[in-house]
């Protein structure tokens, strides 16, 4: 049962804080600002007050970077090395000149 929100926490809210709504939208933005290096927090400063605030969120953004730097590099069933995905190293020759 969800329990309402009390005066000091209401009051102690961030009112920059974009939402849950406005955070999920933006979230893959912000995951890869943050991958890239980049300082998301001071491009984005309602989504970084969202993430202090908001703990479901928070493990949404969390999960969404462990699922991002997990993933491999290519696309299962392709071939990193010419991306025909039929894993001989030499390509199929239509890109022979690229």
């Amino acid at each position: 049962m969800n329990r309402p929100l009390s005066l000091d926490a209401f009051l102690a809210t961030d009112p920059r804080d974009v939402g849950c709504e406005r955070a999920m939208e933006i979230l893959h933005v912000y995951a890869d600002l943050t991958l890239a290096g980049s300082d998301p927090e001071s491009r984005y400063p309602g989504m970084a007050a969202h993430l202090r605030a908001c703990g479901p969120c928070a493990e949404d953004f969390d999960d969404l970077l462990e699922a991002v730097t997990a993933a491999p590099a290519t696309a299962p069933g392709r071939n990193a090395e010419n991306g025909d995905g039929d894993g001989d190293e030499g390509g199929d020759g239509r890109h022979a000149n690229r």
